[in-house]
């Protein structure tokens, strides 16, 4: 593990703890002898030190820092004072009291994340420098992720492999197609609910134009689209 940290990009001196998490026991940091051949002492974070929560608790090592993750937000450790703090990094990005299933940092620096019902990358513009990316959603494989499991491997910056329920999503970063998602809405009817339903179109092709009292402000509109692909993921930064 390492010291209190200032940001995701610091470099921090290691201090040579072994951290351990188990789902349904807590989290434990195991302090080990110089010869590094017995524990000389092993503290339990269990419901105190400012974790809201004993259990679901994840370690991941983000740039170089302990991160530490909860169903009610992301922690980092503060070592002089043996206690946890709001990581406001992520905060900033996602916002506070998420659900934080898992953060993975791969090999290009860039950081997968699983929070609540969303799944995506935070992708570094800049190496080492973590306020320059950008936010990419990729929600609609969400629901075949393993829970609690989810697993991102960059083979390489061309090739991303992403495991699921159904066997491995293979997401290529330089694959970045100009796609046209603009689409035609069809109206299929409008009616007229002051105070009946009323409808006066059926989607028949018509130039005929209609006049309505003032009072009659009331419409209901039904449509559809003829866009049958996913969305683009959605992007900020």
């Amino acid at each position: 593990d390492q010291p209190r940290s200032r940001g995701l990009g610091d470099v921090y001196k290691r201090q040579g703890n072994i951290w351990v998490s188990h789902s349904y026991k807590g989290l434990y940091k195991i302090v080990l002898s110089d010869d590094l051949k017995s524990a000389t002492k092993i503290n339990s974070y269990v419901g105190s030190n400012g974790l809201p929560n004993e259990l679901v608790i994840n370690v991941v090592k983000i740039r170089n820092e302990l991160i530490f993750t909860t169903p009610k937000g992301v922690f980092k450790y503060d070592v002089f004072k043996d206690k946890f703090i709001p990581h406001q990094d992520f905060i900033k990005i996602f916002g506070e009291n998420r659900n934080y299933h898992r953060l993975i940092e791969d090999i290009l620096g860039n950081i997968w994340f699983s929070i609540d019902s969303e799944f995506g990358v935070i992708k570094v513009e800049e190496k080492g420098v973590f306020n320059k990316f950008k936010v990419m959603y990729f929600n609609q494989i969400q629901d075949d992720l393993v829970d609690g499991f989810e697993h991102v491997y960059s083979f390489d910056d061309k090739n991303v492999f992403i495991g699921s329920e159904k066997g491995f999503a293979h997401y290529s970063p330089l694959d970045q197609k100009n796609r046209d998602f603009s689409f035609k809405i069809l109206i299929r009817n409008v009616t007229n609910i002051t105070h009946a339903d009323s409808t006066f179109y059926w989607g028949n092709p018509t130039e005929e134009k209609f006049d309505f009292n003032y009072k009659m402000n009331d419409f209901r509109f039904a449509f559809s689209c003829l866009l049958y692909t996913s969305p683009s993921p959605r992007d900020r930064g």
